[in-house]
Protein backbone atom coordinates (compact mmCIF):
# COMPACT_ATOMS: atom_id res chain seq x y z
CA UNK A 1 0.00 0.00 0.00
CA UNK A 2 2.80 2.52 0.91
CA UNK A 3 4.83 1.78 -1.99
CA UNK A 4 1.83 2.08 -4.06
CA UNK A 5 0.53 5.67 -2.65
CA UNK A 6 4.79 6.52 -3.28
CA UNK A 7 4.65 5.51 -6.77
CA UNK A 8 1.49 7.49 -7.08
CA UNK A 9 3.53 10.52 -5.96
CA UNK A 10 6.20 10.09 -7.77
CA UNK A 11 4.45 10.35 -11.11
CA UNK A 12 2.41 12.86 -10.41
CA UNK A 13 5.52 15.15 -8.99
CA UNK A 14 6.98 14.04 -12.52
CA UNK A 15 4.79 14.80 -14.70
CA UNK A 16 3.86 18.52 -12.71
CA UNK A 17 7.84 19.30 -12.78
CA UNK A 18 8.51 17.92 -16.32
CA UNK A 19 5.44 20.30 -17.40
CA UNK A 20 6.53 23.31 -16.06
CA UNK A 21 9.94 23.28 -17.21
CA UNK A 22 8.86 21.80 -20.55
CA UNK A 23 6.17 24.65 -21.09
CA UNK A 24 8.74 27.26 -19.59
CA UNK A 25 11.05 25.82 -21.97
CA UNK A 26 8.67 25.95 -25.12
CA UNK A 27 7.54 29.60 -24.15
CA UNK A 28 10.73 31.07 -24.14
CA UNK A 29 11.82 30.00 -27.89
CA UNK A 30 8.51 30.67 -28.66
CA UNK A 31 7.56 27.24 -30.22
CA UNK A 32 4.26 25.40 -30.59
CA UNK A 33 5.05 21.84 -31.49
CA UNK A 34 8.56 20.60 -30.92
CA UNK A 35 10.23 19.44 -34.55
CA UNK A 36 14.08 20.71 -34.43
CA UNK A 37 17.30 19.60 -35.41
CA UNK A 38 19.18 17.33 -32.99
CA UNK A 39 22.58 17.79 -31.73
CA UNK A 40 22.84 14.34 -30.59
CA UNK A 41 27.05 14.65 -31.51
CA UNK A 42 28.35 14.56 -27.70
CA UNK A 43 25.43 13.31 -25.79
CA UNK A 44 24.38 9.63 -24.56
CA UNK A 45 21.31 9.64 -26.96
CA UNK A 46 20.78 8.21 -30.47
CA UNK A 47 18.55 9.01 -32.97
CA UNK A 48 15.53 6.27 -33.99
CA UNK A 49 15.13 7.98 -37.54
CA UNK A 50 11.14 8.44 -36.75
CA UNK A 51 11.38 11.46 -34.65
CA UNK A 52 12.42 9.58 -31.81
CA UNK A 53 15.46 9.21 -29.31
CA UNK A 54 17.20 6.23 -27.16
CA UNK A 55 19.14 6.91 -24.12
CA UNK A 56 20.76 4.11 -23.70
CA UNK A 57 22.88 2.15 -20.34
CA UNK A 58 25.03 -0.41 -20.34
CA UNK A 59 24.39 -3.91 -21.09
CA UNK A 60 25.76 -5.26 -17.80
CA UNK A 61 23.33 -2.60 -15.82
CA UNK A 62 20.57 -4.97 -15.49
CA UNK A 63 17.40 -4.20 -14.71
CA UNK A 64 17.66 -0.59 -16.95
CA UNK A 65 15.91 -1.16 -19.99
CA UNK A 66 16.88 1.08 -22.86
CA UNK A 67 14.73 4.47 -22.37
CA UNK A 68 13.06 5.88 -25.75
CA UNK A 69 12.18 8.98 -25.59
CA UNK A 70 9.68 10.40 -28.62
CA UNK A 71 8.59 14.31 -29.16
CA UNK A 72 5.06 12.53 -29.84
CA UNK A 73 3.40 9.93 -29.04
CA UNK A 74 2.02 8.59 -31.70
CA UNK A 75 5.11 6.46 -32.46
CA UNK A 76 4.87 4.71 -29.00
CA UNK A 77 3.29 1.92 -30.68
CA UNK A 78 6.58 0.58 -32.81
CA UNK A 79 8.70 0.60 -29.62
CA UNK A 80 8.72 -1.22 -25.91
CA UNK A 81 8.67 1.91 -23.93
CA UNK A 82 9.09 2.53 -20.27
CA UNK A 83 6.23 2.82 -18.69
CA UNK A 84 5.50 6.52 -18.25
CA UNK A 85 8.35 8.67 -19.56
CA UNK A 86 7.88 11.23 -22.66
CA UNK A 87 10.19 13.54 -22.94
CA UNK A 88 8.68 16.32 -25.31
CA UNK A 89 12.29 18.07 -25.98
CA UNK A 90 15.86 16.76 -25.44
CA UNK A 91 18.02 19.70 -27.20
CA UNK A 92 17.67 22.05 -29.12
CA UNK A 93 20.41 24.23 -30.74
CA UNK A 94 21.01 27.99 -29.80
CA UNK A 95 17.71 28.00 -27.64
CA UNK A 96 16.75 30.09 -24.81
CA UNK A 97 18.09 28.09 -21.44
CA UNK A 98 15.31 26.31 -19.21
CA UNK A 99 14.69 27.80 -15.83
CA UNK A 100 16.45 27.04 -12.55
CA UNK A 101 16.37 23.94 -11.12
CA UNK A 102 16.40 24.09 -7.51
CA UNK A 103 13.12 22.52 -7.12
CA UNK A 104 13.40 18.68 -9.13
CA UNK A 105 17.08 18.93 -6.74
CA UNK A 106 15.32 19.37 -3.40
CA UNK A 107 12.50 16.78 -4.46
CA UNK A 108 14.88 14.84 -5.69
CA UNK A 109 16.97 14.58 -2.21
CA UNK A 110 13.47 14.28 -0.39
CA UNK A 111 12.27 11.40 -3.01
CA UNK A 112 15.67 9.52 -2.76
CA UNK A 113 15.14 9.78 1.00
CA UNK A 114 11.66 8.58 0.95
CA UNK A 115 12.45 5.56 -0.93
CA UNK A 116 15.36 4.74 1.65
CA UNK A 117 12.42 4.59 4.26
CA UNK A 118 9.49 3.52 2.68
CA UNK A 119 10.75 0.93 0.35
CA UNK A 120 11.25 -2.74 1.79
CA UNK A 121 15.53 -3.42 3.10
CA UNK A 122 17.70 -3.38 0.22
CA UNK A 123 20.79 -6.09 -0.18
CA UNK A 124 22.55 -6.15 3.30
CA UNK A 125 26.14 -7.96 3.96
CA UNK A 126 28.42 -6.89 6.48
CA UNK A 127 25.42 -5.05 7.83
CA UNK A 128 24.63 -7.70 9.58
CA UNK A 129 27.45 -9.09 11.04
CA UNK A 130 28.33 -6.02 12.84
CA UNK A 131 24.28 -6.31 14.28
CA UNK A 132 25.62 -9.30 16.30
CA UNK A 133 29.18 -8.48 17.73
CA UNK A 134 28.15 -6.72 20.93
CA UNK A 135 25.51 -7.64 23.49
CA UNK A 136 27.22 -5.91 26.90
CA UNK A 137 30.76 -7.75 25.55
CA UNK A 138 32.75 -7.82 22.09
CA UNK A 139 32.63 -11.16 20.21
CA UNK A 140 35.13 -11.77 18.42
CA UNK A 141 34.37 -12.79 14.70
CA UNK A 142 35.65 -16.83 15.22
CA UNK A 143 32.60 -17.00 17.69
CA UNK A 144 30.77 -16.81 14.31
CA UNK A 145 33.53 -17.42 11.24
CA UNK A 146 35.42 -21.26 10.81
CA UNK A 147 39.02 -18.88 10.07
CA UNK A 148 42.41 -19.24 9.90
CA UNK A 149 43.13 -15.94 11.39
CA UNK A 150 41.48 -13.42 13.21
CA UNK A 151 42.41 -9.99 15.25
CA UNK A 152 42.79 -10.60 18.67
CA UNK A 153 41.19 -7.50 19.38
CA UNK A 154 37.55 -5.57 18.19
CA UNK A 155 38.34 -4.13 14.80
CA UNK A 156 34.66 -1.76 15.03
CA UNK A 157 34.75 -0.70 18.23
CA UNK A 158 32.40 2.29 18.31
CA UNK A 159 30.13 0.83 14.91
CA UNK A 160 29.68 -2.54 16.24
CA UNK A 161 28.60 -0.98 19.97
CA UNK A 162 26.03 1.12 17.98
CA UNK A 163 24.79 -1.62 15.34
CA UNK A 164 23.83 -3.92 17.87
CA UNK A 165 22.18 -1.31 20.77
CA UNK A 166 19.91 -0.42 17.64
CA UNK A 167 19.19 -4.19 16.83
CA UNK A 168 18.80 -4.99 20.46
CA UNK A 169 15.96 -2.41 20.70
CA UNK A 170 14.57 -2.04 17.57
CA UNK A 171 14.79 -5.60 15.68
CA UNK A 172 16.11 -6.68 12.31
CA UNK A 173 13.82 -4.12 9.96
CA UNK A 174 14.03 -0.85 11.89
CA UNK A 175 18.00 -1.63 13.07
CA UNK A 176 18.38 -1.95 9.47
CA UNK A 177 16.32 1.05 7.94
CA UNK A 178 18.03 3.00 10.74
CA UNK A 179 21.49 2.41 9.67
CA UNK A 180 20.44 3.05 5.46
CA UNK A 181 19.14 6.48 6.45
CA UNK A 182 21.69 7.46 8.73
CA UNK A 183 24.17 6.10 5.62
CA UNK A 184 21.85 8.14 3.25
CA UNK A 185 21.83 10.86 5.09
CA UNK A 186 25.85 11.27 5.60
CA UNK A 187 25.95 10.72 1.84
CA UNK A 188 23.75 13.53 0.61
CA UNK A 189 25.11 16.20 3.06
CA UNK A 190 28.34 15.83 1.42
CA UNK A 191 27.00 15.38 -1.41
CA UNK A 192 25.70 18.68 -1.07
CA UNK A 193 28.08 20.59 1.19
CA UNK A 194 30.98 19.39 -1.52
CA UNK A 195 28.99 20.86 -4.58
CA UNK A 196 27.66 24.05 -3.48
CA UNK A 197 29.62 25.95 -5.84
CA UNK A 198 28.26 23.94 -8.50
CA UNK A 199 24.48 25.23 -10.72
CA UNK A 200 21.90 23.67 -9.68
CA UNK A 201 21.34 21.50 -12.87
CA UNK A 202 24.80 20.48 -12.81
CA UNK A 203 24.58 19.29 -9.39
CA UNK A 204 21.57 17.37 -10.61
CA UNK A 205 23.10 15.61 -12.96
CA UNK A 206 25.80 14.76 -11.04
CA UNK A 207 23.67 13.25 -8.43
CA UNK A 208 22.08 11.40 -10.93
CA UNK A 209 25.41 9.85 -12.48
CA UNK A 210 26.87 9.07 -8.66
CA UNK A 211 23.11 7.30 -8.39
CA UNK A 212 23.50 5.53 -11.53
CA UNK A 213 27.14 4.53 -10.74
CA UNK A 214 27.10 3.53 -7.21
CA UNK A 215 23.98 3.76 -4.54
CA UNK A 216 26.49 2.45 -2.10
CA UNK A 217 25.28 4.37 0.64
CA UNK A 218 22.64 1.80 0.53
CA UNK A 219 25.17 -1.04 1.96
CA UNK A 220 24.99 1.12 5.04
CA UNK A 221 28.68 -0.51 5.90
CA UNK A 222 31.34 1.43 8.59
CA UNK A 223 33.60 1.68 5.70
CA UNK A 224 31.04 3.06 3.23
CA UNK A 225 29.95 5.63 6.07
CA UNK A 226 33.52 6.86 6.80
CA UNK A 227 34.33 6.98 2.99
CA UNK A 228 31.78 9.57 3.08
CA UNK A 229 32.07 11.36 6.29
CA UNK A 230 36.04 11.78 5.30
CA UNK A 231 35.31 14.20 2.54
CA UNK A 232 33.62 16.49 4.99
CA UNK A 233 36.81 17.08 6.42
CA UNK A 234 37.99 19.45 4.23
CA UNK A 235 34.28 21.11 4.37
CA UNK A 236 33.72 21.90 7.80
CA UNK A 237 35.28 24.98 8.95
CA UNK A 238 35.15 24.49 12.44
CA UNK A 239 38.47 23.09 13.84
CA UNK A 240 37.01 21.67 16.79
CA UNK A 241 34.49 19.66 14.48
CA UNK A 242 37.17 18.82 11.92
CA UNK A 243 39.26 17.35 15.11
CA UNK A 244 36.17 15.74 16.07
CA UNK A 245 34.91 14.00 12.83
CA UNK A 246 39.09 13.57 12.23
CA UNK A 247 39.62 11.27 15.89
CA UNK A 248 35.65 9.61 15.20
CA UNK A 249 37.08 7.97 11.83
CA UNK A 250 40.28 7.30 13.48
CA UNK A 251 39.15 5.30 16.59
CA UNK A 252 36.23 3.52 14.74
CA UNK A 253 37.94 1.72 12.43
CA UNK A 254 40.92 -0.50 12.28
CA UNK A 255 42.53 0.72 8.19
CA UNK A 256 41.71 4.55 9.21
CA UNK A 257 45.06 5.55 8.26
CA UNK A 258 44.37 4.91 4.98
CA UNK A 259 41.43 7.52 4.83
CA UNK A 260 43.05 10.01 6.52
CA UNK A 261 46.69 9.94 5.16
CA UNK A 262 45.23 12.31 2.04
CA UNK A 263 43.71 14.70 4.46
CA UNK A 264 46.91 15.48 7.08
CA UNK A 265 47.96 18.88 5.67
CA UNK A 266 45.01 19.62 8.18
CA UNK A 267 45.95 19.99 11.37
CA UNK A 268 43.17 19.20 13.07
CA UNK A 269 43.57 15.85 11.38
CA UNK A 270 47.13 15.27 12.24
CA UNK A 271 46.57 15.18 16.11
CA UNK A 272 43.87 13.12 15.37
CA UNK A 273 45.93 10.67 13.21
CA UNK A 274 48.42 10.64 15.49
CA UNK A 275 46.00 10.04 19.02
CA UNK A 276 44.40 7.29 16.90
CA UNK A 277 47.65 5.78 16.26
CA UNK A 278 48.22 5.52 20.07
CA UNK A 279 44.27 4.54 20.64
CA UNK A 280 44.96 1.40 18.64
CA UNK A 281 48.38 0.57 19.71
CA UNK A 282 46.48 0.44 23.52
CA UNK A 283 43.58 -1.31 22.74
CA UNK A 284 45.22 -4.17 20.44
CA UNK A 285 47.83 -4.40 23.79
CA UNK A 286 50.61 -2.90 21.06
CA UNK A 287 49.85 -5.73 18.12
CA UNK A 288 48.60 -3.40 16.16
CA UNK A 289 51.32 -3.07 13.63
CA UNK A 290 51.65 -7.07 13.58
CA UNK A 291 47.57 -7.85 13.19
CA UNK A 292 47.71 -5.21 10.82
CA UNK A 293 50.47 -6.87 8.73
CA UNK A 294 49.23 -10.39 9.40
CA UNK A 295 46.00 -9.34 8.11
CA UNK A 296 47.07 -7.76 4.40
CA UNK A 297 48.75 -10.55 3.97
CA UNK A 298 46.38 -12.81 4.26
CA UNK A 299 44.25 -10.81 1.88
CA UNK A 300 46.72 -10.02 -0.61
CA UNK A 301 47.60 -14.02 -1.36
CA UNK A 302 43.79 -14.85 -1.43
CA UNK A 303 43.23 -11.99 -3.69
CA UNK A 304 45.30 -13.88 -6.07
CA UNK A 305 42.92 -16.50 -6.27
CA UNK A 306 39.36 -15.31 -5.95
CA UNK A 307 38.12 -11.84 -6.71
CA UNK A 308 35.21 -10.34 -5.02
CA UNK A 309 33.19 -7.29 -5.81
CA UNK A 310 34.74 -4.66 -3.50
CA UNK A 311 38.13 -5.58 -4.56
CA UNK A 312 37.39 -4.83 -8.29
CA UNK A 313 40.73 -2.99 -9.80
CA UNK A 314 39.38 0.83 -10.12
CA UNK A 315 41.34 0.85 -13.41
CA UNK A 316 40.22 -1.84 -14.61
CA UNK A 317 36.46 -0.54 -14.30
CA UNK A 318 37.53 2.54 -16.08
CA UNK A 319 39.59 0.62 -19.09
CA UNK A 320 36.90 -1.69 -19.63
CA UNK A 321 33.41 0.41 -19.11
CA UNK A 322 33.03 2.86 -21.58
CA UNK A 323 30.54 5.37 -19.92
CA UNK A 324 32.83 4.90 -16.78
CA UNK A 325 35.69 5.71 -18.92
CA UNK A 326 34.29 8.52 -20.44
CA UNK A 327 33.44 10.50 -17.22
CA UNK A 328 36.71 9.96 -15.88
CA UNK A 329 38.26 11.49 -18.67
CA UNK A 330 35.79 14.46 -18.65
CA UNK A 331 36.20 14.92 -15.22
CA UNK A 332 40.27 15.11 -16.30
CA UNK A 333 39.92 18.05 -17.87
CA UNK A 334 37.23 19.76 -16.29
CA UNK A 335 38.34 20.09 -12.77
CA UNK A 336 39.98 22.48 -10.54
CA UNK A 337 43.79 20.89 -10.05
CA UNK A 338 43.74 21.63 -6.29
CA UNK A 339 43.96 19.67 -3.17
CA UNK A 340 41.57 17.72 -3.47
CA UNK A 341 42.24 16.45 -7.07
CA UNK A 342 45.22 15.11 -5.75
CA UNK A 343 43.61 13.38 -2.84
CA UNK A 344 41.27 11.93 -5.62
CA UNK A 345 44.07 10.42 -7.51
CA UNK A 346 45.30 9.15 -4.28
CA UNK A 347 41.96 7.09 -3.97
CA UNK A 348 42.09 6.13 -7.46
CA UNK A 349 45.69 5.10 -7.38
CA UNK A 350 44.82 2.32 -4.45
CA UNK A 351 42.80 0.53 -7.40
CA UNK A 352 39.63 -1.05 -5.26
CA UNK A 353 36.73 -0.54 -6.57
CA UNK A 354 35.41 -0.05 -2.34
CA UNK A 355 36.77 3.69 -2.64
CA UNK A 356 34.34 4.62 -5.44
CA UNK A 357 31.98 6.40 -2.37
CA UNK A 358 35.24 8.67 -1.86
CA UNK A 359 36.42 9.36 -5.35
CA UNK A 360 32.92 10.26 -6.56
CA UNK A 361 32.21 12.68 -4.29
CA UNK A 362 35.42 14.25 -4.58
CA UNK A 363 35.26 14.11 -7.80
CA UNK A 364 31.96 16.08 -7.75
CA UNK A 365 33.88 18.63 -5.37
CA UNK A 366 36.45 19.20 -7.83
CA UNK A 367 34.62 19.92 -10.92
CA UNK A 368 34.69 23.58 -12.66
CA UNK A 369 31.55 25.78 -11.73
CA UNK A 370 31.94 27.40 -15.56
CA UNK A 371 31.60 23.55 -17.38
CA UNK A 372 29.33 25.10 -20.23
CA UNK A 373 26.57 21.85 -19.98
CA UNK A 374 22.71 23.38 -20.96
CA UNK A 375 20.66 22.75 -18.27
CA UNK A 376 18.32 20.81 -20.07
CA UNK A 377 20.65 17.94 -18.87
CA UNK A 378 20.12 18.69 -15.60
CA UNK A 379 16.78 18.05 -16.27
CA UNK A 380 17.72 14.59 -17.90
CA UNK A 381 19.03 14.18 -14.82
CA UNK A 382 15.99 14.33 -12.72
CA UNK A 383 13.95 11.50 -15.07
CA UNK A 384 16.72 9.56 -14.70
CA UNK A 385 16.51 9.50 -11.25
CA UNK A 386 12.81 9.75 -11.25
CA UNK A 387 12.95 6.40 -13.31
CA UNK A 388 15.77 4.65 -10.87
CA UNK A 389 14.34 5.63 -7.84
CA UNK A 390 10.91 3.51 -8.84
CA UNK A 391 12.92 0.93 -9.79
CA UNK A 392 15.66 0.27 -7.78
CA UNK A 393 15.52 -2.42 -5.82
CA UNK A 394 17.85 -4.88 -4.91
CA UNK A 395 17.02 -8.56 -4.72
CA UNK A 396 17.73 -10.08 -0.96
CA UNK A 397 16.05 -12.73 0.93
CA UNK A 398 15.18 -11.50 4.05
CA UNK A 399 11.27 -12.94 4.30
CA UNK A 400 10.54 -14.25 7.67
CA UNK A 401 9.83 -18.17 6.10
CA UNK A 402 13.84 -17.54 4.98
CA UNK A 403 14.88 -16.39 8.62
CA UNK A 404 13.31 -18.96 10.50
CA UNK A 405 15.22 -21.48 8.22
CA UNK A 406 18.38 -20.19 9.00
CA UNK A 407 17.58 -19.70 12.91
CA UNK A 408 19.88 -22.60 12.98
CA UNK A 409 21.60 -23.44 16.60
CA UNK A 410 25.32 -25.32 17.60
CA UNK A 411 26.14 -26.33 14.21
CA UNK A 412 28.98 -25.55 11.68
CA UNK A 413 27.68 -24.53 7.97
CA UNK A 414 29.72 -24.57 4.91
CA UNK A 415 27.79 -21.60 2.68
CA UNK A 416 28.39 -21.70 -0.62
CA UNK A 417 26.41 -18.04 -1.42
CA UNK A 418 27.85 -15.56 0.92
CA UNK A 419 24.33 -13.73 0.99
CA UNK A 420 22.78 -16.61 2.91
CA UNK A 421 25.98 -16.53 5.22
CA UNK A 422 25.54 -13.19 6.18
CA UNK A 423 21.60 -14.28 7.54
CA UNK A 424 22.82 -16.97 9.10
CA UNK A 425 25.30 -14.88 11.30
CA UNK A 426 22.72 -12.61 11.97
CA UNK A 427 19.85 -15.01 13.37
CA UNK A 428 22.04 -18.51 13.86
CA UNK A 429 22.31 -19.50 17.49
CA UNK A 430 26.17 -20.70 18.65
CA UNK A 431 26.65 -21.19 14.89
CA UNK A 432 30.13 -21.01 13.17
CA UNK A 433 29.98 -20.41 9.38
CA UNK A 434 32.24 -20.08 6.68
CA UNK A 435 33.62 -18.39 4.60
CA UNK A 436 34.30 -15.81 6.67
CA UNK A 437 33.48 -12.33 6.24
CA UNK A 438 36.93 -11.54 5.08
CA UNK A 439 36.97 -13.84 2.83
CA UNK A 440 41.16 -14.16 2.53
CA UNK A 441 40.77 -15.47 6.51
CA UNK A 442 39.03 -18.44 5.28
CA UNK A 443 40.40 -21.70 5.83
CA UNK A 444 42.35 -22.51 2.49
CA UNK A 445 41.44 -26.05 2.20
CA UNK A 446 37.36 -24.40 2.40
CA UNK A 447 38.29 -21.43 0.01
CA UNK A 448 39.66 -24.12 -2.60
CA UNK A 449 36.00 -25.78 -2.56
CA UNK A 450 34.03 -22.23 -2.66
CA UNK A 451 36.39 -21.00 -5.80
CA UNK A 452 35.77 -24.12 -7.51
CA UNK A 453 32.29 -24.54 -6.69
CA UNK A 454 32.58 -27.87 -5.71
CA UNK A 455 32.93 -29.98 -2.49
CA UNK A 456 34.93 -32.59 -1.20
CA UNK A 457 33.72 -34.81 1.21
CA UNK A 458 36.94 -35.56 3.23
CA UNK A 459 37.68 -32.41 3.67
CA UNK A 460 34.03 -30.96 5.24
CA UNK A 461 34.27 -33.98 7.61
CA UNK A 462 37.85 -33.39 8.32
CA UNK A 463 36.59 -29.68 8.81
CA UNK A 464 33.87 -30.50 11.28
CA UNK A 465 31.23 -29.23 8.63
CA UNK A 466 27.33 -30.63 9.92
CA UNK A 467 25.57 -28.54 7.18
CA UNK A 468 26.05 -27.03 3.60
CA UNK A 469 23.47 -24.31 2.55
CA UNK A 470 23.79 -24.04 -1.27
CA UNK A 471 22.27 -23.19 -4.56
CA UNK A 472 25.41 -23.56 -7.13
CA UNK A 473 26.70 -26.92 -6.42
CA UNK A 474 25.97 -29.12 -10.44
CA UNK A 475 26.57 -31.99 -9.00
CA UNK A 476 25.46 -34.37 -5.43
CA UNK A 477 27.78 -36.01 -3.23
CA UNK A 478 27.24 -39.30 -1.24
CA UNK A 479 28.21 -37.18 2.05
CA UNK A 480 25.00 -35.19 1.38
CA UNK A 481 21.79 -35.73 2.68
CA UNK A 482 19.08 -33.48 1.46
CA UNK A 483 16.83 -32.15 4.67
CA UNK A 484 15.38 -28.88 2.85
CA UNK A 485 14.94 -26.65 -0.09
CA UNK A 486 13.57 -23.05 0.28
CA UNK A 487 13.22 -21.71 -3.39
CA UNK A 488 16.58 -22.07 -5.07
CA UNK A 489 18.22 -22.69 -1.91
CA UNK A 490 19.42 -26.20 -0.74
CA UNK A 491 20.05 -26.98 2.79
CA UNK A 492 22.17 -30.67 3.25
CA UNK A 493 23.17 -32.57 5.95
CA UNK A 494 26.67 -33.35 6.44
CA UNK A 495 26.41 -37.62 6.64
Amino acid sequence: MIKSLYRILLFILYHLILKFYVYEFMHKNKLRSIRSELDIRDSIFSDTGDGGLVLRYPKYHSGFPELILFPDRNTRENYQVVDFIFLPIIALKDSKPIGDLNIPYYISIFLLASQVLLFPIFFKDDLLRHLRAWDGEFKSYDEFYLMEWTFSFPIYPIWDIMYSISYQYLGYYWAVKLWEFISFLIFIYAFHVSTKHLPTHLRILVLSIIIFLNARFLLARPSNMIGFLVVLLSVIESSIFRFILGLFIGISYYLFFIFLIPFLNIREVRYAFFLSLIFWFVWSDFKYIQEIYTFLSYVVESRKQITILENISFWTSVLNNVLVGMIFIFWIFNSQKNIDFIRTLYFTLLNQVRFLDTILLLMAKTLREDINIPRIYGLIGFIYMMYAMNHLEFSYINDPDFVKKVSLKDVEILSYNMDIQFMLVLFGDNIRASPSMEIGLTDREILALIINNTLDCDVIRRKGIDLVIERSLKETYPCLELYDIYREIRFWRVR
